[in-house]
């Protein structure tokens, strides 16, 4: 345990006082993903190209989507969070502690930087991240270490290093992780000066909303906006421009709902898992009741899986926090 510690300290994630702020169960699980259920997920990545094509005009080339196990085992999608680029890093950080507690790197998926690379084809990478995703500095540092380990010249910056950056860049040889509005003039004039894109800037791509006619056995059923009755036994009423679990709320919850526009989802009845952690004391404990969302990189453009990573929880919202597990996600 300690190795990983010590490597969690050195991300700057755990150093002195992030360590509040980033703190989550160390387990030396890892989650099993079968064949069956990649079968799957590559499947529902033809349906978001498709799905996104149509809508839109375009796609992501890597997209996140969130999903849920229920409890007849089949995966659920909680939310298609196209346009975050942030858990790129997060699914690399739990395949290295995997690594560290000695799992074998056989099992693990290609991985996000391996997919970038791909899609790069000998191009520079840079990603921009305006200061309000701060938070989530150790995650883009994690994502550019492992490129450069690579060997793929990659980058990351908030707006006024991006327009250091962007000035001197070649548009030929530079590829934009994504094309976000910054709110700083000069950063979203360079941002517009036609760089290729593999994440472009559609609000759809991360909108609860585009659920709604979303039509695939993994997709639970959705309807557009509050209705009365709602035709579900147990439902979810979910803000449609929150991430992760952010404005979501449960049918006994929805009187205390803060005004928006929303979707309601039928409740996907979690399935609950055994896992292992290092409590307080550094003792290793199993127990079960652990409920799981997969955090799935899929790659739209070949249908891949890319990267998993699983984060577990005991309450009804499943969302990394403290008393989370964090682990990696690997083949069967």
């Amino acid at each position: 345990m300690r190795n990983v510690v010590l490597y969690l300290e050195s991300t700057g994630m755990w150093a002195q006082e992030n360590r509040v702020k980033y703190d989550f169960l160390l387990s030396p699980d890892v989650f099993p993903i079968s064949k069956y259920w990649e079968d799957q997920l590559a499947r529902f990545a033809t349906t978001l190209r498709k799905y996104f094509t149509g809508k839109v005009g375009t796609f992501p080339a890597l997209c996140k989507v969130d999903i849920m196990v229920d409890r007849n085992g089949q995966l659920k999608v909680a939310e298609v969070d196209g346009l975050n680029k942030r858990a790129l890093g997060y699914a690399i950080l739990q395949r290295r502690i995997a690594m560290l507690f000695g799992h074998d790197t056989e099992r693990f998926f290609s991985g996000n930087e391996h997919a970038l690379k791909r899609l790069l084809a000998g191009k520079t990478l840079f990603v921009i991240a305006p200061g309000r995703e701060k938070y989530y500095r150790f995650g883009f540092d994690i994502l550019i270490e492992a490129l450069r380990s690579l060997e793929v010249e990659a980058a990351w910056g908030h707006e006024k290093s991006a327009v250091r950056f962007l000035r001197e860049a070649d548009p030929e040889q530079t590829v934009l992780l994504d094309a976000p509005s910054t709110g700083h003039k000069e950063c979203d004039e360079q941002i517009s000066r036609g760089w290729k894109v593999l994440i472009p800037n559609q609000s759809f791509f991360s909108s609860k909303a585009n659920l709604v006619g979303l039509e695939s056995p993994l997709v639970p059923r959705t309807l557009s906006g509050i209705v009365n009755p709602v035709p579900f036994e147990r439902y979810v009423a979910k803000h449609v421009g929150r991430s992760g679990c952010k404005g979501v709320y449960f049918d006994d919850e929805t009187h205390s709902m803060s005004p928006g526009d929303y979707i309601v989802q039928e409740l996907v009845e979690a399935g609950e898992f055994e896992l292992s952690h290092f409590d307080k004391r550094s003792q290793l404990t199993k127990s079960g009741g652990w409920k799981v969302r997969l955090i799935v990189t899929l790659n739209l453009v070949d249908s891949q899986v890319v990267d998993v990573d699983v984060t577990a929880c005991k309450g009804r919202l499943v969302h990394g926090m403290a008393e989370s597990i964090q682990i990696a996600g690997v083949r069967q």
